[in-house]
């Protein structure tokens, strides 16, 4: 099966990862491209995984403004308008933090 993905298809199928919200920031202005005002709210989070990694978060138009604390991020895998595949955040559910092990102590 030979198909060409077009802007905002969305694969039906979605990946959940635990998210720290630390703070979240309003980005406003004016579209180059439209000439159009614009508003979107953006998570500054922590990502826990194998790794921890460090990343923005653009929220959906309308999502409610999560306060900090740790979620669990669900995503789509989408295709931008520039037909690059990427995870598109569906929804965020409040969830604990997760339980860190310390760390063993090595012999000298």
């Amino acid at each position: 099966m030979n198909t060409t993905a077009k802007a905002g298809d969305v694969v039906p199928q979605n990946l959940e990862v635990l998210v720290e919200v630390l703070a979240v920031n309003n980005r406003s202005g004016i579209s180059k491209g439209s000439g159009k005002p614009f508003s979107m709210e953006i998570a500054q989070c922590l990502v826990h995984g194998n790794e921890m990694l460090v990343g923005e978060l653009i929220l959906p138009k309308d999502h409610p403004v999560p306060q900090r604390g740790f979620y669990r991020a669900e995503f789509e895998v989408a295709v931008g308008f520039d037909k690059r595949i990427v995870g598109s955040l569906k929804a965020l559910y409040p969830a604990k933090a997760p339980v860190v092990k310390p760390a063993a102590e090595k012999p000298f």
